[in-house]
Formats: structure tokens, C-alpha cells, sequence
């Protein structure tokens, strides 16, 4: 389902920079004004959205948005912690502080898996991580075998 919103850290008016002729590449963004052509849009964290029932809660999400990365992720920590879910991100190096991004996910016991790189992005899958148990400790449970 499409939703006409854009994810970030919080709910707010914000300005969505368009690209103009050129929409067709997918580069409008929310931080960056490349050009005076824009609309105002709705932007909503991920964890209200989810809560106040506007969608239910993804198993998936792929996150494209030129830059703004980290703010969608900071607008979905509830899920992150309780949904677990998983993550397809298209990091553009010269518009994100990478060890940044890497820092948040590992704090959220996210694995990274990078699958495509080019000159200027990647392609990251982000997934939880099962707890390891250190051999000859006890979980609390019992082994099985």
C-alpha cells in the first residue's frame, strides 16, 4: 500500500524538494533544496504512524531517501526493538555519515550484509542478531539438541 507521507524522526510539515523535469531519477529530497520547486508533506516517525493505526506493523522496509536515513531509523526505534524488522537500505556515502548509521543499527542489535556498491551508494541488509551463547555457559534454559 502506498501511503503519501515521508518517514523521519518525528511528525511534522516538511518541505519535499523536487526534482522537477528530471522526477523519473528519484532524487527529491527532504534536506537537500536541489531546486526551488517543492511541496509541503506530511512526515511522520514510523513508531506514531504504526501506532495510531495508519498501517500495521511491516515485516520489510526498504529505505531510499537520498540522505535522510538515520532520521527514518530514529522514528522507528519501537519497531526496531519490538517488530525486529527487516531492513533494506540504500546508503549514499557523500549525503550520510556511515559510521553513524552503522552505530544506531549495531545499538539496535542489527547484523549488516552489504550487497551492492557502487561509486557513490550501497546496498545494505540489516537484519537482528540471535543472541550467542558462549559455549559451557547456561542461557537459563535447557540445551537442546
Amino acid at each position: 500500500t502506498t501511503h503519501l507521507i515521508a518517514a523521519g524522526a518525528r511528525q511534522k510539515i516538511g518541505s519535499l524538494y523536487l526534482q522537477g523535469e528530471l522526477s523519473g531519477l528519484g532524487e527529491h529530497s527532504l534536506i537537500n533544496p536541489i531546486s526551488n520547486l517543492y511541496t509541503p508533506i506530511e512526515v511522520w516517525d514510523l513508531d506514531s504512524y504504526v501506532a495510531v493505526g495508519k498501517a500495521p506493523p511491516p515485516d520489510v522496509i526498504k529505505i531510499d531517501v537520498e540522505g535522510y536515513e538515520l532520521q527514518v531509523l530514529k522514528g522507528m526505534t519501537g519497531l526496531l526493538k519490538a517488530k525486529k524488522p527487516k531492513l533494506i537500505i540504500e546508503v549514499h556515502q557523500n549525503l550520510i555519515n556511515e559510521d553513524q548509521l552503522y552505530k544506531f543499527l549495531k545499538k539496535y542489535k542489527y547484523g549488516i550484509k552489504e550487497l551492492l556498491q557502487d561509486k557513490t551508494r550501497r546496498f545494505i541488509y540489516a537484519c537482528r542478531q540471535q543472541p550467542q551463547h558462549k559455549p559451557g555457559k547456561k542461557s537459563g534454559g535447557k540445551n537442546r539438541k
